[in-house]
């Protein structure tokens, strides 16, 4: 279906742009959605142990919308890891690799690089209390956002100097 669709629309940069904001405009809902029931479902878990905060609590609302920015930025990466490996098994792969094994991997880092791995980083941007070792949120979320750049700009110089 690539290579109809690059017929249809021979401006391949245009094509990925377009598949990374619509990535993007499914996850973010979809993940905030998800991060608000899953908040509720744990604090009534938390509720018979005396441990529950509220949304008006501080940091609460912001991890929350900072969950589904992260998971959306977690998304166009992957959009850009297959415009890169163009197979979505090797690219699914990639994606696991980059996250989960690069904050596995990255224990054998300086705490000062390990914090802008992309595994870590997804971390801080979710964390309500702050720990050393971790960037703050605001930062971890444009770590993110680099990062998924970073990954559609690679993806663009590929689609446009390689056939469909």
């Amino acid at each position: 279906m690539i290579r109809s669709t690059f017929t249809a629309t021979p401006t391949r940069r245009r094509v990925l742009g377009a598949k990374a904001a619509v990535t993007a405009a499914f996850a973010f809902p979809v993940a905030l959605l998800a991060a608000v029931v899953s908040f509720e479902v744990g604090q009534r878990v938390f509720a018979g142990k005396h441990l529950q905060v509220s949304f008006g609590s501080p940091g609460v609302l912001q991890a929350l919308v900072f969950a589904a920015l992260a998971v959306s930025f977690v998304a166009i990466i992957g959009v850009g890891l297959g415009g890169l490996i163009r197979h979505t098994a090797g690219a699914t792969t990639a994606l696991v690799l980059v996250i989960v094994g690069g904050a596995v991997l990255g224990q054998f880092l300086p705490a000062g690089l390990r914090q802008y791995l992309p595994g870590t980083a997804l971390e801080a941007a979710v964390t309500v209390h702050w720990s050393a070792g971790l960037l703050k949120p605001g930062t971890a979320i444009v770590v993110l956002g680099a990062y998924a750049g970073i990954a559609l700009v690679a993806a663009s110089l590929r689609v446009t100097h390689r056939d469909a």
